[in-house]
């Protein structure tokens, strides 16, 4: 990777995707990735995600994936919509994977 990812998280209240980031941040600085990783929670919904490479929607927020897809329909920004069990067990190396292929493909 020779350039940063940015990585927004939408969670509903920010409480335990700040463990799951933790965890993603953790894998990223073991392979060596330059990554930013940004937390936001649905109320106030944010609307500007242009500095983005990759939008991550926590379980309990999936239901925002449609709006996010709305907003941001022009960017071509890639939506990934966490699993429960990824997520709560903080199993980040394989989201790591999924952002890195995603990423990968704009550069």
């Amino acid at each position: 990777m020779t350039h940063k990812i940015n990585v927004a998280v939408l969670c509903y209240t920010g409480a335990s995707s700040s463990y799951f980031v933790e965890g993603l941040k953790d894998d990223a600085i073991k392979r060596n990735i330059d990554i930013e990783i940004e937390s936001y929670t649905i109320s106030p919904f944010p609307t500007d995600f242009k500095k983005y490479d990759v939008i991550l929607v926590a379980p309990q927020v999936k239901h925002c994936i449609k709006q996010v897809k709305e907003i941001t329909a022009d960017q071509e920004i890639p939506i990934i919509g966490l699993n429960f069990r990824a997520f709560g067990l903080r199993e980040t190396d394989e989201i790591l994977d999924q952002i890195i292929e995603l990423t990968s493909k704009k550069v």
